[in-house]
């Protein structure tokens, strides 16, 4: 059975809308005419079915991984404006969406692009997941209940991992988030999420919380663990697509938990007003054709730096 989740808008209140990312659609128009170009040059040797579908994977594979100036692009101007709607209950925005339709070896060819970020400071860190202590109260049931299935102790960091254990074993816990809603020939469905939505991989060891981007049960979490209340003041500013005064809620003064709250007071929780490390979902369809990545990149003195790259498989 597949995460339920809710249908929370999940847009950047503050960012301009995704129509007005010139940027971002020419690099992704860039994309599809270049590979389209290199595809039609092979199609002229061979009218094979087989070597047909290869062509069309090659065009996808092409596509997704030639995203890369696009993504680094909207770290670098996007990134730091994102403010969700307080109602989001995954640290997670649309970049990207498009649909258009080539001609692929003389024959019509419907191409999907889509690309999700999720901030991996609006999460729950690794360590607390595998734990069960700390901001794990904040996962899903059935998410936190996976970490447990697995055996706390056991749990090898890193989600492509648990994939390829889900793959082995009956599991009914999406580790990716389903990018692509519907295509040009289906209807449209919400975007899925997985484990991958909910829990920090590329977390350094800390729980830094981006106020701005983290659901409330994230935010609620944290408040436990350090004793104060800041929701209120987070959800009417993120109401409003406003920055929160984020300074004010930096307890300089806090020195170890609240009793019992399951946190050890070098792992206290952190807000922060943007975040350092974010994740891309990134699918590319085309008729049969797929081509699917989980892509994080963190940011360091030198800019935005490409820390993993995972091919998605079914």
């Amino acid at each position: 059975m597949p995460l339920k989740t809710r249908n929370a808008d999940s847009r950047p209140r503050s960012a301009a809308p995704r129509r007005g990312m010139a940027l971002l659609l020419v690099l992704a128009a860039v994309v599809v005419g270049l590979s389209a170009a290199t595809i039609a040059a092979q199609a002229a040797t061979t009218a094979m079915v087989s070597q047909r579908v290869d062509r069309r994977q090659a065009l996808v594979d092409d596509a997704a991984l030639a995203l890369a100036p696009a993504l680094e692009a909207w770290l670098a101007q996007r990134s730091g404006a994102v403010v969700l709607d307080p109602a989001a209950n995954a640290p997670m925005v649309e970049v990207l969406r498009e649909s258009c339709a080539l001609e692929l070896g003389g024959e019509p060819c419907a191409i999907d692009i889509a690309v999700l970020a999720f901030d991996q400071r609006g999460m729950v860190p690794w360590e607390d997941a595998v734990r069960g202590d700390g901001l794990a109260a904040a996962l899903p049931p059935t998410v936190a209940g996976r970490f447990s299935d697995d055996g706390r102790a056991s749990v090898a960091r890193g989600l492509d991992l648990v994939a390829a254990r889900s793959r082995s074993e009956a599991s009914d816990i999406p580790v990716w988030p389903t990018v692509v809603r519907g295509s040009s020939q289906g209807e449209e469905t919400p975007p899925g999420l997985g484990i991958a939505a909910f829990v920090a991989t590329h977390d350094g060891g800390a729980a830094v919380i981006n106020v701005h981007t983290a659901p409330e049960g994230v935010v609620r979490a944290a408040e436990t663990i350090l004793g104060r209340s800041v929701w209120e003041v987070v959800r009417e500013h993120r109401a409003l697509g406003k920055v929160a005064p984020v300074g004010a809620f930096a307890f300089e003064d806090d020195s170890r938990p609240v009793d019992g709250a399951g946190a050890s007071a070098a792992r206290l929780p952190r807000f922060v007003a943007s975040s350092d490390v974010w994740s891309f979902a990134i699918e590319v369809r085309c008729e049969g054709a797929r081509s699917a990545w989980w892509v994080t990149y963190g940011r360091t003195s030198g800019g935005w730096r490409l820390l993993q790259r995972v091919r998605v498989v079914e």
